[in-house]
Formats: C-alpha cells, sequence, structure tokens
C-alpha cells in the first residue's frame, strides 16, 4: 500500500482510496477544481509481481489507518472511495479512528448472499483462473442470478489477483460483514449507484444496516459511469454535499 500527498498539508484533507484496477489519474479532474481549497492523500494498493495485492477490507482500513498515525496526517474532511475500494472506506469509516466529516462511496458492492454462494463464486472463479479458458461460461446463468449482468466485470479482475487476494475479494464482495455506524456518522454516509449496475442490489443491505445513509440511484447509469464519463456533475455533488450543513 502505498500514499501520494498533494497540496498545503495546512488546508482540510480529503482521503481517496483509489478504486481497484484503476490509476491515481482518474482523480486528476476532481483534484484540479479542489485543489484551492483541500489537499488530497491519495491511497493505492501495491502490486506484486504483476498482481494487486487485496487482503480484505478490514486489514486495509487498518494498514491505512497505521499509515496515517506515522505520517501524522489528521484534519480529514471528506473519504471518498469507488468500487471495490469502498468496502476498504467503510470499514474505515466505522472504525472512527481517524475522524471525517463525510464519507462518499460510488459503486460498491456490499452484498450479504450468503457462505454457499460465496463458496461457489470463489470456486468458479478460481477454476476460472486456472484454466483461463473462459470456464466461468458455464456457469454464467447461475452467476448472473447473484452477480446480475456484471459478470464480465468479475471475470475481467480474475487475471489481475494472486489467489489469496481473490478470495478476499469475493468474500467482501458477496458477504460483507458490515460494521456497526453511529446513526449521527450515518447521516454524513452518502452512497451512490449506477441504476444498471449490479453494485445495486447492496440497496437493501444498507438500508438494513445503515438505515439513516442517503442513498442515490442515477438514471441509466453502469459500474463508476458516472464517475467516469461526467465527472465535472459528480464533483457538483461532491461540492454539494460540503456545503448541506457548512
Amino acid at each position: 500500500m502505498f500514499m501520494d500527498f498533494i497540496g498545503n498539508v495546512n488546508l482540510p484533507k480529503i482521503l481517496i482510496i483509489c478504486p481497484i484496477g484503476f490509476e491515481k489519474s482518474i482523480f486528476d479532474n476532481l483534484v484540479d477544481n479542489l485543489k484551492q481549497t483541500y489537499s488530497f492523500c491519495i491511497i493505492n494498493l501495491e502490486y506484486e509481481d504483476g498482481k494487486i495485492s487485496y487482503k480484505g477490507a478490514f486489514n486495509n482500513a487498518i494498514k491505512i489507518e497505521n499509515l496515517l498515525s506515522e505520517k501524522n496526517i489528521t484534519g480529514f474532511k471528506i473519504l471518498f472511495s469507488l468500487s471495490l475500494s469502498g468496502m476498504t472506506a467503510i470499514k474505515l469509516y466505522a472504525n472512527n479512528k481517524i475522524k471525517f466529516d463525510y464519507c462518499i462511496l460510488d459503486s460498491t458492492p456490499m452484498l450479504d448472499l450468503g457462505l454457499i454462494k460465496e463458496k461457489f463464486i470463489t470456486s468458479v472463479f478460481l477454476k476460472e483462473r486456472a484454466n483461463s479458458n473462459s470456464y466461468a461460461n458455464e456457469y454464467k446463468d447461475i452467476l448472473k442470478t447473484a452477480l446480475g449482468d456484471n459478470v464480465d466485470i468479475f471475470l475481467n479482475m480474475v487475471d489481475k489477483f494472486d489467489e489469496i487476494s481473490l478470495k478476499y475479494i469475493i468474500q467482501d464482495t458477496i458477504r460483507f460483514n458490515f460494521p456497526k455506524i453511529q446513526e449521527i456518522k450515518q447521516n454524513k454516509l452518502y452512497i451512490r449507484y449506477g441504476e444498471n449496475d449490479f453494485s445495486k442490489k447492496s440497496i437493501n443491505y444498507i438500508k438494513l444496516h445503515y438505515n439513516k445513509s442517503n442513498i442515490y440511484i442515477k438514471k441509466g447509469m453502469t459500474h463508476l459511469q458516472e464517475f467516469l464519463e461526467h465527472n465535472d456533475k459528480y464533483i457538483d455533488f461532491i461540492k454539494k454535499v460540503i456545503n448541506i450543513t457548512d
């Protein structure tokens, strides 16, 4: 895990956990728009032998806490993350060792589909990884019951992870262990999903565990589409969130 710091250390800070498989450059426009008011800590996962190392959302959150503590970085305004890395962000936000005024997540899967589905999906994807012969195509109809029409998103990830990391990713995604968050902090939790994103299935579970949070559905959008293709509108949303209670 490594961190880039951008801006004046004396400004309020935004902590960004970069989505798995993406470079920090996807945040360039966000940084340019807010750099006069905020500084940025951008966290990314390390690559080991060309693979992304992922050891679970809970472990990642602890590593981030330790990293920020070692560097004595405080004064955070926003915790922001996208897609799979949002699971680490929610653990970090719940731990409350690092204080954030707001937490904003986008396209983050937080499902609780049970141990049987987790084991099945893990088995299929590990065999897909080992064989590299579209093994998972045989099970696409079954996989769609859990992952919707976005099975290919997961299949495209298979070769990016070592076996242990892949197991952790599937465990966190399919059987997410929701950490307890105080109601007053839930009010500052903003979660967005595209209308056509498999992650949208998470909403039912989020409402169960975080019923005071703020959930948005973006009409016609798929996984991460709004942030990647309509970035200026997304930045306007972030500014609006900051100004709601400030």
